[in-house]
């Protein structure tokens, strides 16, 4: 027999023997996976010793109750007298920097409490189930209320935690793990990760805004951004009088104007238009690429206007910076995830995008490109090919808009999972 025929004959042998043969009886028989099953099996194998073959069986049959009892009994026991309130120092984090994440735990029995774990989905990015104890306690002495901090570092966008947590203990034998859930008092936010982006907003609107000043468009508000000689009508509030003194003639100084441009950011979610999965799917750096140029316009005080394509009519699909950056970050964050179905729609309706009152930036995957037949339109699209760093690129040149830009850029996106005890 070859060395190919003998390979081939064991992936043989170790399919067949992987196979399920009746998946039905998993739900009966997952028990087994367990190591209370096994102390289980051994009892009972040992209780047939003592009645086939001889009365020693039943000694072996004591033990094993007498462990089983006590491995079930004790970290259930140990749990009554717990609880627990987890909470956050921040109210709002970012993908890829770390949070605090304060937990007291309160215990009302004399009986200290050992081997606890804090099990949960917090954000991160997990390859299998089992990857979800997020960190392990030390001990919590009776009668005593004890403050566990540690270090977060989520990798995703969304709300920390993402499920309520529990708490977790097999001691003394590990035979079966009795959980209890973790009261939280607080959750924080977590937003895209923002890169820089090399866009500068020119102001040139004429849209009035209290709250906003334009440098580069004068007016009669705000903080001196240049002189000129005096022209008839001119305010006399707005005479500089050191320059009119050292020229001989009258010299108005030009202030900020209370303007604002209104700028448009239409951001493609039809899933269909995406690929990947997890944190760097191009639909999360999609998300990213908004939130970076939303957070730069608002820098440039402009008025900023997001709408949402893809979405199911019950999903909010619009957000602006109308009360401050805060919440459209938010809004941005908790916008649903890829395996979400119901959130999203297949019919995107990709109309109306660009408007002749305002600039728009369209943010789309080379899956799909959107067609408009306006020019103060900016595309910018997330390659597919890069799943790690998505390159953006121009397709429409913005003309007579009154906003300059450059290619915007993004940088790499990825964190990586970390806590510690």
């Amino acid at each position: 027999m070859s060395k190919q025929n003998l390979l081939r004959y064991c992936a043989s042998a170790v399919e067949l023997l992987n196979y399920d043969f009746c998946p039905s009886a998993n739900a009966y028989l997952y028990w087994l996976k367990q190591p209370v099953g096994w102390v289980v099996c051994g009892a009972i194998a040992s209780l047939l010793v003592g009645l086939f073959i001889g009365p020693q069986g039943y000694v072996l049959t004591g033990a094993f109750l007498t462990l089983l009892l006590l491995g079930v009994s004790w970290p259930w026991l140990c749990m009554k007298g717990l609880s627990c309130e987890l909470g956050f120092d921040e109210t709002r984090s970012i993908e890829g920097e770390t949070t605090t994440v304060i937990l007291d735990v309160t215990n009302r029995f004399p009986i200290p409490a050992f081997g606890l774990m804090v099990q949960g989905q917090f954000l991160q990015d997990l390859n299998h189930e089992d990857d979800i104890v997020a960190v392990s306690l030390k001990r919590v002495s009776g009668f005593s209320v004890s403050r566990f901090q540690w270090t977060l570092q989520p990798n995703r966008r969304g709300v920390l935690p993402l499920d309520p947590p529990a708490l977790v203990t097999g001691f003394p034998f590990g035979l079966y793990q009795i959980p209890k859930l973790i009261k939280v008092v607080g959750n924080t936010i977590v937003w895209p990760k923002c890169s820089d982006v090399e866009t500068s907003a020119e102001t040139a609107g004429q849209q009035f805004a209290i709250d906003a000043t334009a440098d580069r468009q004068a007016g009669n508000d705000g903080d001196t951004i240049g002189v000129r000689g005096y022209r008839y009508g001119d305010s006399i509030r707005n005479i500089h009088w050191s320059h009119t003194a050292r020229h001989g003639r009258l010299i108005i100084r030009e202030r900020q104007s209370l303007t604002q441009t209104p700028i448009r950011v239409v951001l493609d979610l039809t899933r269909d238009h995406h690929l990947g999965t997890g944190s760097q799917s191009t639909y999360e750096n999609a998300i990213r690429m908004a939130a970076s140029v939303c957070s730069e316009l608002h820098r440039h005080q402009s008025q900023v206007e997001l709408i949402c394509l893809g979405l199911s009519k019950n999903t909010p699909a619009k957000s602006s910076n109308h009360r401050g950056i805060k919440p459209l970050l938010d809004f941005l964050a908790m916008l649903p995830q890829l395996e979400q179905e119901s959130a999203f729609t297949n019919d995107p309706g990709l109309v109306s995008i660009g408007d002749r009152r305002s600039f728009t930036f369209l943010i789309h995957t080379n899956q799909f490109t959107p067609e408009t037949s306006f020019s103060n339109v900016k595309k910018l699209c997330i390659s597919s090919e890069f799943s790690q760093t998505p390159v953006m690129e121009e397709a429409i040149e913005p003309s007579n808009s009154g906003l300059t830009s450059e290619a915007p850029r993004l940088a790499n996106c990825m964190g990586a999972s970390h806590a510690s005890a």
